[in-house]
């Protein structure tokens, strides 16, 4: 079945898979190389510290002006060292000691130990993580293994006193590659080939099919689409279907493409912006509009966007920007760096931009219409060689209605003011446009209502003048060339 799609959008140089991989290593790299020590770990704020002080002491000492307590910060470098932390931690007045009995707070041992720590090597301080920049790890030394990753993964091992486990036979091997890259376990036949294939590059050539497979796309798309809260119904009660599946398949595309991470950003943040937006650089702004619709009877359409438009600066923040914006809807953010002034400033930018709907025309429609356009094209170039053959009294030319009868059919999208009509081919009669036309269209024309004098001077003027001939057939011919090529040039 095939028929007209519409989109719901929004107007307002390292690939996904490169991307990927390195945060990959980056986050294993971080990680292990700590671990390879064997020792003590150097105290980390943001791994150790902050997470104590967010859920203990941000409420009373962090960035909300309102909420804080003896003019004292906590969650910024400045006077922390110099404040009597360890003392009040410790204490066992019940007026002096922090948190406060009554705030149901308290701290174990374990973290007492670590603020103590913390406060006694000079108190550093570390910026947010979504702020810092990722920074290739040094690779571990002294093992002899292929890839950088598994030097990670080896390196803990050995850091951990363990021995790597024995490789995977071949079966098991093409089996675990596919349900990594394509979530679906391989045929039998797929499986086979692969035992079979004794080449010293087998598993790299099995592995590059894969990514080349437009499987990958739709399997790892399903990560990026549930972070962007797509869904193919509206939700709330009634949760109708809904057309904005063409975002989904932008999301494939891009990941088979391997587009660009920036690039991949710029296009659901703001794609009808750019230069000679593409209709697929349109599609991708549906990233916004995949908030959830209320069709119940009586909403408030005021109260709607705002929901819309909270859910939109919340996604928006986590997806790129790896913060929790939400939380500074009511109150500056009691963890991340966000005022409430932030939050507000961030909804305006958002909320300066219209929610159209994108028509997206059929594939097979749009080919016919087309080959309407090239006919009556063809039509057109033969006009002046008529018009001269006619002048000459050399040939009789018919009424263009016989000439394109047995071939096009000429649909109301391409001609919308067509009305009072016998049959498909009586279109092309000229002397059927008589007194008003009212315009034939599937959604409200915006040219209104159309008249003969109007459209057809010329023919008003045959009618009345009686005129007939080769050359009032050429006239006729010659004012319906142009009302298709100004229906292309449209």
């Amino acid at each position: 079945m095939h028929h007209r799609r519409v989109v719901p959008i929004y107007r307002f140089t390292v690939s996904l898979l490169t991307e990927r991989r390195c945060l990959l290593a980056t986050s294993l790299g971080l990680g292990l190389v700590l671990a390879s020590s064997g020792g003590a770990q150097e105290l980390s704020y943001n791994r150790d510290i902050r997470p104590i002080l967010s859920k203990n002491c941000f409420a009373c000492h962090g960035p909300d002006k309102a909420a804080r307590k003896a003019k004292m910060r906590l969650d910024v470098p400045g006077k922390a060292e110099t404040a009597p932390i360890t003392e009040r931690i410790t204490s066992k007045d019940r007026r002096e000691v922090m948190p406060p009995p009554n705030s149901g707070k308290s701290l174990t041992p374990a973290q007492i130990e670590l603020l103590e720590a913390w406060a006694s090597s000079g108190a550093a301080y570390e910026k947010h993580w979504a702020f810092d920049r990722p920074i290739r790890p040094r690779l571990p030394a002294g093992t002899a293994v292929p890839h950088p990753i598994d030097r990670f993964v080896r390196a803990r091992l050995v850091a951990e006193g363990l021995e790597p486990s024995p490789p995977a036979d071949r079966a098991t091997l093409a089996r675990r590659v596919h349900l990594d890259l394509l979530g679906l376990p391989p045929t039998p036949a797929e499986a086979d080939a692969f035992v079979d294939d004794q080449r010293p590059d087998a598993y790299e050539k099995l592995v590059d099919r894969l990514l080349d497979s437009p499987r990958y796309g739709e399997r790892w798309a399903r990560r990026w689409l549930d972070l962007a809260r797509y869904a193919d119904t509206n939700g709330y009660e009634k949760d109708r279907n809904r057309t904005i599946w063409p975002y989904r398949d932008w999301v494939i595309r891009a990941l088979n493409a391997d587009m660009r991470f920036d690039q991949f950003t710029i296009e659901q943040l703001a794609g009808d912006m750019l230069p000679n937006a593409t209709p697929s650089q349109r599609i991708a702004t549906g990233f916004h509009r995949n908030t959830m619709l209320n069709e119940e009877g009586g909403i408030d359409p005021v109260e709607f966007r705002f929901h819309s438009m909270t859910d939109r600066v919340a996604t928006t923040g986590t997806v790129f920007l790896g913060l929790t914006m939400g939380c500074a809807q009511c109150h500056t953010h009691k963890f991340d760096p966000i005022t409430h002034e932030d939050y507000y400033e961030f909804m305006a930018f958002l909320d300066n931009a219209d929610e159209p709907d994108y028509f997206i025309p059929d594939a097979l429609k749009l080919a016919q219409h087309e080959s309407d356009l090239a006919k009556a094209q063809d039509l057109v170039d033969q006009l002046p060689g008529k018009a001269q053959a006619a002048r000459h009294g050399r040939v009789s030319v018919t009424l263009l209605s016989s000439t394109l009868r047995p071939s096009i059919r000429i649909h109301s999208s391409t001609v919308p003011w067509v009305s009072r009509i016998k049959t498909s081919s009586d279109v092309m009669r000229m002397n059927l446009f008589f007194g008003p036309i009212d315009p034939v269209s599937a959604r409200p024309n915006p040219i209104g209502r159309l008249s003969a004098d109007r459209c057809f001077p010329a023919i008003r003027e045959r009618q009345a003048t009686g005129r007939r001939g080769v050359q009032g057939h050429v006239l006729e011919e010659q004012v319906m060339a142009d009302q298709l090529r100004h229906q292309r040039n449209r």
